[in-house]
């Protein structure tokens, strides 16, 4: 009688350490199945990117304008210039955009997401802002807006190149994450 319940106590206590050993094998498995969220965008920063989305094409070629106007009078005479867009990435989406535009965007990667880089350049003689993708290929040629601007010779706005990155709205919270994660490492890289 002494030796079976002295049988039953290893039994239970082997049965503990077994049942033990399974769940936290069960919660080690689980642990590093998961994946970690990536921390979520400041709600400024966000709201900051999202404020300079491109509406559409012809808001497009109205900021161009307006940057165009600003880079033009800084830019020395008799030189052609290429400039960044400010901001030199702006978010669109793509339901406001024809689909011959959409067609002709060349997608790169940045920061983990898909780019559309572009040039828009002010052709000299219509002053149609002609946009170009990443190979160089014309994709839109947007109208003057009608007014009428007089330039000194010397200062033509056309030969102010714009460059600017298009990014998918629903890309924004990637992309502004991991461009945030590579400027911490870049500063934890770079401290003293």
């Amino acid at each position: 009688m002494k030796n079976l319940k002295k049988h039953q106590l290893i039994a239970i206590g082997s049965s503990i350490a077994v049942l033990y050993g399974v769940l936290c094998f069960v919660a080690f498995a689980s642990a590093a199945s998961r994946t970690e969220k990536p921390a979520p965008v400041d709600a400024e920063q966000f709201a900051d990117f999202m404020e300079h989305e491109v509406l559409d094409i012809q808001d497009l070629a109205e900021g161009a304008e307006v940057q165009r106007r600003m880079f033009n009078r800084i830019t020395p005479p008799g030189l052609s210039w290429t400039q960044p867009m400010f901001p030199p990435v702006a978010p669109f989406d793509a339901q406001y955009f024809d689909e011959q535009f959409l067609a002709g965007l060349l997608g790169e990667d940045k920061n983990s997401v898909v780019i559309y880089p572009l040039s828009l350049i002010q052709d000299p003689k219509t002053r149609e802002t002609l946009i170009y993708n990443a190979e160089g290929e014309l994709i839109a040629a947007i109208p003057v807006d009608g007014a009428t601007r007089k330039w000194p010779a010397d200062a033509d706005p056309s030969r102010v190149i714009l460059q600017l990155d298009l990014l998918p709205t629903e890309d924004v919270e990637p992309y502004l994450y991991t461009e945030r994660r590579i400027e911490e490492t870049f500063a934890r890289y770079n401290a003293p």
